[in-house]
């Protein structure tokens, strides 16, 4: 098995920071690099193919557990759905349930990561942005946004001129 790539301390810190805001720029200088020119030295660390695999290993780790809370998260919610339903008090059955939904929107955005990751550094990928757009829709359940994107993606290859990241980004939201 090999080795984890070995990362100074402040690459590090520039890792979680960046997984927690999203933002390179604060992500440099909450990890103490300095501020002068945070912009230029955020493109340059996440070049980095080890910063990069970082990044993906957190994001990947970060679903999953995501993914595990998720269906924990929805199985009590079921539970007490149909407790509230059965004891006849719908009033908190819809409570239960509408908190589900607000708690599933936040594993979306979580989700999205990679898809705005390659929004922000290759918005003209097409193939990349579908593919991403894809991957997002299908761990979300989203069939519907999902066979539309599927549809984009037959009529990019089939060379449609008017496809473009705008286009994906309607299709997702």
């Amino acid at each position: 098995m090999p080795q984890p790539d070995k990362l100074t301390f402040r690459q590090r810190r520039f890792v979680d920071e960046y997984l927690a805001c999203g933002i390179g720029t604060k992500a440099v200088i909450a990890a103490g690099y300095t501020g002068k020119y945070a912009h230029k030295v955020a493109f340059a660390l996440t070049r980095q193919p080890k910063i990069k695999r970082a990044i993906q290993a957190a994001y990947t780790l970060q679903q999953q557990r995501l993914e595990r809370q998720q269906d924990i998260l929805l199985g009590e919610y079921v539970r007490l759905i149909e407790e509230a339903r059965e004891a006849g008090d719908y009033k908190s059955s819809l409570k239960a349930l509408n908190n589900l939904f607000d708690r599933l929107k936040l594993s979306e955005r979580i989700l999205a990561q990679p898809l705005l990751e390659t929004l922000e550094s290759n918005p003209d990928d097409l193939y990349e942005v579908l593919n991403q757009a894809i991957q997002l829709m299908a761990k979300a359940g989203r069939h519907t946004d999902l066979v539309k994107l599927l549809e984009l993606r037959v009529k990019l290859q089939l060379g449609d001129k008017s496809i473009n990241s705008e286009t994906v980004i309607e299709a997702v939201f």
